[in-house]
């Protein structure tokens, strides 16, 4: 069931009704249903794993509540140690069995790898890590554990957010669930701006941008330079307006609840440098990494190789997390590297650039990023290291402008104009509700660009969201 479905408006639009209708405990009631209704909607099957996961914490986390010493540790290891079996199984499985066997024919040996075919649960890593989020707060005295088994289970699945984010911190999602929340005239105006905006985002640019990436890199036949660049400029806004757009219909919809989810993207593309991309990216994950793997391993009170080793280790890790393939932990290890060249050497990095003047700076360092992620994220359309590496060395020897590569370059921009232009003003003012303040005539016109981009030039087939397979 996907929001940019007509499925998914004749499914909200009855449970947001409900909802207004219901008192608090109810509501929730309501919410859980409908969240095991939209995942069942996925596959039925894995039910059945969600309320496992749901069950197993939920009791893992009175435990902790419970016990003192090494009791309290040993429950916390069980909860990491089943959250994440439960979902290596499921998604890493064939990965690391695979990966065996290649490491035994370097030493002459043959290992006939064994695969399991089964189907990857969608939304199994974002669920996985928010409910860690909770048993690691329990375990670390951030909050009490829950008393109510209903609520703890609607945070897990509560659908606006359930298959792809933002990962919410239990101590910020939670209470919400167990408070009683009001829906009001203006935060069903605000979510339906964020629902709209991030349908615009994912229906009239990312999934008209997929035409140009799908030519370039799945079309049959040879490309020059300049096009595998254009190409790795459609992918890299791609994937931002596919994945910020879900965030932003995600926000949205439970907005027009009364719940308030984290900001998850924070315009990324005028980062200044690499630290500060990671800052505005993917915000949920990046911070839930930050929080549970890099502070635990000493984050930056420690040398500064042991530094270096901690970066490495969360980015290979994050890498992994995308996806159970090779080419997304070299992406991961391609940022862990520049992490690491930017957390030590940042000094010298900034004395080679001193000769740009200072107004030039900030915008030197925007391009700069922006390319550099631009670059990595080509990883993602190849099949591993040689293919990436034949690609860049085409991209900086072949500079040939064709017919085919103009028409690609002027419909990737004007798809990319309306993103690029909004977030630029959103940038400026450092406010995400900004249009919300423009005056009537300003936000009718707005509106009306809006509608007219979707309607006109919208991709309805019911693409499904980039961030889903991960």
């Amino acid at each position: 069931m996907l929001f940019n479905s007509f499925q998914f408006a004749l499914f909200f639009v009855p449970v947001l009704v409900l909802y207004c209708l219901a008192d608090h405990k109810w509501q929730n009631r309501l919410l859980l249903v409908a969240g095991y209704v939209f995942y069942g909607a996925w596959d039925w099957r894995f039910l059945g794993l969600l309320m496992l996961s749901t069950c197993l914490d939920f009791g893992i986390g009175r435990q902790i509540g419970q016990a003192e010493g090494s009791k309290r540790r040993a429950w916390i290891l069980a909860s990491i140690g089943v959250n994440l079996s439960i979902l290596g199984f499921f998604k890493y499985f064939n990965f690391f069995a695979q990966g065996f066997a290649d490491l035994a024919a370097l030493f002459g040996l043959h290992v006939s790898p064994f695969a399991l075919h089964v189907v990857l649960p969608v939304g199994i890593s974002f669920y996985t890590f928010q409910a860690l989020s909770y048993t690691i707060n329990v375990y670390r005295r951030r909050m009490p554990p829950a008393s109510s088994l209903l609520d703890f289970a609607l945070y897990v699945s509560f659908f606006p957010q359930l298959v792809a984010g933002p990962i919410e911190k239990s101590h910020n999602l939670l209470p919400q669930m167990q408070n009683p929340r009001t829906v009001t005239i203006e935060g069903v105006y605000e979510g339906s701006y964020l629902v709209f905006w991030g349908l615009c985002k994912k229906v009239f640019v990312a999934d008209n941008i997929a035409v140009i990436v799908d030519a370039i890199f799945r079309g049959k036949g040879s490309h020059t330079g300049f096009e595998y660049l254009i190409g790795a400029y459609a992918f890299t806004w791609q994937i931002y307006t596919d994945f910020s757009g879900y965030s932003d219909i995600a926000k949205g919809l439970a907005r027009m609840m009364g719940f308030t989810l984290m900001v998850n993207f924070d315009t990324p593309f005028f980062a200044r440098n690499l630290i500060d991309f990671w800052h505005r990216w993917h915000i949920s994950l990046s911070t839930w990494f930050r929080d549970y793997v890099f502070i635990p391993l000493g984050g930056s009170r420690v040398s500064r190789s042991r530094r270096a080793l901690n970066l490495m280790i969360v980015f290979l890790v994050s890498g992994l997390w995308h996806g159970a393939a090779s080419k997304f932990v070299l992406w991961g290890g391609v940022h862990g590297l520049a992490q690491v060249a930017l957390s030590l050497h940042g000094n010298l990095i900034d004395r080679a650039l001193s000769w740009i003047p200072q107004s030039l700076r900030r915008t030197v360092g925007i391009v700069l990023t922006f390319h550099f992620v631009a670059f990595a994220f080509v990883l993602w359309q190849t099949d591993g290291l040689l293919q990436w590496l034949g690609v860049m060395r085409s991209i900086f020897a072949d500079f040939r402008f064709t017919g085919a590569a103009a028409g690609q370059l002027g419909k990737l921009a004007a798809f990319v104009a309306l993103p690029f232009g909004y977030e630029l003003l959103q940038q400026r003012g450092r406010d995400i509700w900004m249009p919300l303040r423009w005056s009537v005539p300003r936000r009718a016109l707005l509106y009306a660009i809006l509608l007219f981009c979707l309607v006109r030039f919208g991709a309805f087939e019911g693409e499904q969201f980039i961030y889903f397979q991960f």
